[in-house]
């Protein structure tokens, strides 16, 4: 049931995290000027990358604890 709930919370975060993203690009290619939103783009960019290994070496850490 923990692991169930563990997943669920990272693909909420990893969703959150792309909508973000695509929300300061979507910015940048209509031209509208916000402090440092190029910069946003990569951080986003940077921890939605981030998060999708951190979920895949979840995956691998609960798979080893049950063998």
């Amino acid at each position: 049931m923990y692991t169930f709930f563990f997943v669920i919370e990272h693909w909420i975060t990893r969703l959150l995290f792309l909508i973000l993203l695509l929300f300061d690009v979507a910015n940048k290619s209509m031209n509208v000027f916000l402090p440092a939103n190029f910069d946003f783009i990569f951080i986003d960019l940077y921890i939605y990358i981030y998060t999708y290994f951190y979920d895949v070496a979840s995956v691998i850490d609960l798979r080893e604890e049950k063998n």
